[in-house]
């Protein structure tokens, strides 16, 4: 009633001998005459149309999308594709690459070796390589350069290979790296940047000559059994298994165990996500939906020695690093599936070791929450009870850390090898965890990131005993 009154008593005030109400009156005679114009003008009509059209595709995306129907996987994917070009393009492309350069340390300022105490630190050779280059080297205990490897991708490279596109030059590495006792050496090649990363594997002598190149998407790690045979992990774009338990939209890379001959011959692949979802264990892993679904990191293939530790174990099966679930699953090539998985206090492992003893060796990128010294450290422990019965974690206030790559090396001595990738640094430790033995990258650019001095990742080392190498050096030791 009393909103019927206002406008009774607006209606009257505009229909009143008040001057100023007829002027207003006629203004807004004016007014209506123009809008009315306005609406019928073709030119609003034309803009009136765009927007409803526009309108009408912004909710019908909008309903593909969130009802996840035809074609809305496309949009995904087109959508994923610009992001990652984006990122290419700001993290990868430029001059020091963020994944393959990290700052200097107050630590590792000076370069090569740090520490060495001669008595107690286990003599060999040490291997290892870097985002340097397409390069190994083999350094001697004070730290001299005795022998190098190098053999670029692009001279091994074919258009049957499963990259198509090359990364820059200054973006391609090994990933890992084995010495023979020949001087022959196999590596894992990576294209930062790449999707997916790995380029393949490829066996050269101690010249750096070719024997030979398996040019699957081959990535982060390999092993070699007691018959020759190469255990290695590859990965491939993939939309998944035609599974109820597990349906995807986007693509996803799909991690595989690869089997090959000792002369680089494919034998078998098994997939990993079909081998879990095939297995009692398939409910047991949380299968978060990513692209990068489970990142295999590590493979480590049962010997009979290790099976006879390993009650759960058999020869020929292998242990699989999931750094996603933070996991370890243990896979029976001849069956395709799972038959044991391991979950722990460990986040975002790396390079799990199956020790002499039975005990598991790994590097814990991200597991210390304490943060004493950084977020990593070295875990050995009990597979069956659990128990942890030795740790690194840093000591003092040296500041130990990698969020990405790593690994450890028990040694024959007792001591352990470790890997700081990320810190460009490679040392070894007492089982009382003093430092015997300290190397940093000397590899590093002249140029500077945001004002920093920069170091060389370090991919991959391992030490080797003096007796375990048997061939001429291309380079004298002092």
């Amino acid at each position: 009633m009393r909103a019927a009154c206002r406008q009774r008593d607006f209606r009257a005030g505009i229909n009143s001998s008040d001057g100023r109400n007829g002027k207003l009156k006629k203004e807004l005679k004016e007014c209506a005459v123009k809008i009315v114009k306005l609406i019928t003008s073709s030119r609003a009509q034309n803009a009136f149309t765009a927007f409803a059209l526009a309108f009408v595709i912004f909710a019908a995306g909008t309903a593909v999308m969130f009802f996840k129907v035809y074609p809305s996987q496309y949009f995904r994917n087109a959508f994923a594709a610009a992001k990652s070009i984006q990122v290419l393009k700001s993290e990868y492309d430029a001059p020091y690459p963020v994944f393959l350069w990290t700052p200097v340390r107050s630590g590792t300022k000076k370069s090569g070796v740090l520490v060495y105490d001669k008595q107690r630190a286990y003599d060999g050779y040490t291997l290892f390589s870097s985002t340097y280059s397409q390069s190994a080297f083999l350094i001697s205990m004070k730290g001299e350069i005795v022998h190098k490897w190098s053999l670029p991708y692009r001279q091994i490279w074919d258009d049957r290979a499963a990259v198509k596109k090359l990364r820059p030059e200054n973006n391609i590495y090994f990933n890992q790296a084995r010495l023979f006792p020949n001087g022959d050496l196999m590596v894992i090649y990576a294209g930062n940047g790449a999707t997916p990363v790995g380029y393949g594997l490829a066996k050269m002598d101690k010249d750096s000559n070719l024997i030979w190149k398996y040019l699957e998407s081959v990535h982060h790690d390999f092993d070699i059994g007691e018959d020759g045979k190469v255990y290695a992990l590859s990965h491939y774009l993939s939309s998944g298994p035609d599974q109820e338990l597990f349906k995807v939209d986007t693509p996803i890379i799909e991690d595989y165990v690869v089997l090959l001959s000792p002369d680089g011959q494919e034998i078998k692949r098994v997939s990993l996500l079909k081998a879990l979802l095939n297995s009692p264990f398939r409910r047991s892993l949380s299968l978060r939906i990513t692209w990068d679904l489970m990142h295999a990191n590590g493979v480590t293939v049962v010997t009979s020695e290790m099976a006879k530790r390993l009650p759960f174990a058999k020869s020929g099966q292998v242990l699989v690093s999931l750094r996603i679930q933070g996991a370890m699953v243990l896979v029976d090539l001849d069956k395709e599936t799972v038959v044991w998985v391991l979950k722990g206090p460990w986040v975002g492992q790396h390079d799990p070791d199956i020790l002499k003893n039975g005990n598991f060796l790994l590097f814990d990128n991200l597991g210390d929450l304490d943060q004493r010294n950084g977020r990593s450290r070295i875990l050995e422990f009990n597979p069956i009870t659990m128990e942890i019965v030795w740790t690194y974690r840093g000591e003092g206030k040296e500041y130990f850390f990698s969020r990405l790559r790593s690994s450890q090396q028990r040694l024959p001595n007792g001591n352990t090898f470790i890997n700081e990738a990320e810190g460009g640094r490679l040392f070894e430790v007492t089982s009382d965890n003093e430092k015997v033995w300290e190397y940093s990258n000397p590899f590093r650019p002249q140029g500077q990131r945001d004002g920093k001095n920069l170091i060389a990742v370090i991919t991959a080392a391992q030490r080797y005993d003096r007796q375990d190498i048997n061939f001429e050096f291309n380079r004298l030791e002092d």
